[in-house]
């Protein structure tokens, strides 16, 4: 069975999953498409097509999480990582998370996704304009390798090239980084466009944030992936006095499901 898992913060990497879904659902049967779950899940005998975006250069928690959590038998995996600029070390991660498992990483292929990291320095979102152009290159990327899918084709991933630009989460072991990151959430402000509706407590995978008597309140489990600060339809979510005023990320295309 092909199954298309992903995890995705602003639907970049569900924009990407679910293109390649549509397409292969034309002429295969045996196909599935879900968000992952950080509980795991029981592969055997599959072809697992992963989509997640890179996030300070290295592997989501939330992805670690799903590979630790879940049981693998004879599966053939194909992961497409998001990036905006760097591969990082990702790569590595991977690797480490999979070591141990009864998998075979037949490919390893970074697709360009447009910027909604806002918390940096100088980050700056995409505009809709350009993040559709990104988006329509990205995807016909992906639609390119459907026949090696369905062929189970392989590459030779040690081939690939690890290019980063060290920061301090690059320099530290993934537990280390997975504590360092969970730190973030304490950075997290709400301001008075609050409206309590909870879009960023249901759209956080982690079950980071909480409405505790009327206060949206962030606890010690943050990954990093910003889909709170994005996805909220007030700009009611500040990362310190960084973000303000500055343009949050919207996807601009529909996934009619």
């Amino acid at each position: 069975m092909y199954k298309i898992r992903y995890f995705s913060a602003t639907n970049n990497s569900k924009y990407y999953a679910y293109s390649l879904y549509e397409e292969m659902k034309k002429d295969i049967d045996d196909i599935s498409y879900e968000f992952i779950d950080i509980n795991g899940e029981e592969f055997k005998d599959d072809v697992l097509i992963l989509f997640f975006p890179i996030l300070f250069q290295r592997l989501p928690i939330s992805l670690n999480t799903f590979i630790n959590n879940s049981k693998f038998e004879n599966t053939l995996i194909y992961v497409y990582a998001g990036s905006f600029d760097k591969l990082g070390i990702v790569l590595n991660d991977l690797k480490n998370a999979l070591k141990e498992k009864d998998v075979t990483l037949a490919s390893f292929k970074i697709v360009k996704v447009p910027n909604n990291n806002i918390i940096k320095l100088w980050g700056k979102a995409t505009g809709e304009f350009s993040a559709s152009i990104i988006l329509d290159k990205g995807r016909n990327e992906v639609l390119k390798d459907i026949e090696k899918i369905k062929n189970k084709e392989k590459d030779d991933v040690n081939k690939i090239k690890i290019k980063y630009k060290k920061n301090k989460y690059t320099k530290i072991s993934y537990k280390k980084y997975e504590e360092e990151i969970a730190k973030l959430g304490d950075h997290f402000m709400i301001n008075s466009e609050c409206i309590r509706c909870r879009t960023c407590q249901m759209d956080c995978v982690r079950e980071n944030i909480d409405l505790i008597d009327g206060i949206i309140t962030f606890k010690d489990k943050c990954e990093g992936c910003l889909a709170c600060i994005n996805n909220c339809p007030y700009g009611a979510i500040e990362y310190e006095d960084i973000t303000r005023g500055r343009r949050r990320y919207k996807n601009p295309k529909e996934i009619n499901e």
